[in-house]
């Protein structure tokens, strides 16, 4: 739900993996947790499906409901759809390049 109008569907039967879709059924972006690796104990990955784009963060938590919540407040999920200008800017805002280290 966002601003009380159903917008988006979540396929999170694996923890770790989550899914974003529309209500049609349209993946539009996928937040990955990510545990015990080389870049640190716990970091977060995100991916704008259809703009191809990529995020990392280690400081933010990202969370479902801190994602969409962010995801509205910076204009980037609007009308239930996905700003292309704005996830670009989002992910300049956010990523930490953790993967990149």
């Amino acid at each position: 739900m966002v601003d009380g109008i159903e917008c988006l569907k979540v396929n999170d039967r694996d923890p770790n993996n989550i899914s974003f879709l529309d209500l049609k059924g349209t993946e539009l972006f996928f937040l990955k947790f990510i545990h015990n690796s080389q870049y640190g104990s716990l970091y977060t990955k995100i991916t704008f499906l259809n703009q191809k784009l990529t995020m990392t963060a280690t400081s933010y938590g990202f969370t479902k409901k801190i994602l969409v919540k962010k995801l509205v407040a910076d204009g980037t999920l609007a009308n239930c759809a996905l700003i292309p200008a704005k996830v670009e800017s989002f992910v300049l805002k956010y990523d930490e390049n953790v993967e990149c280290q």
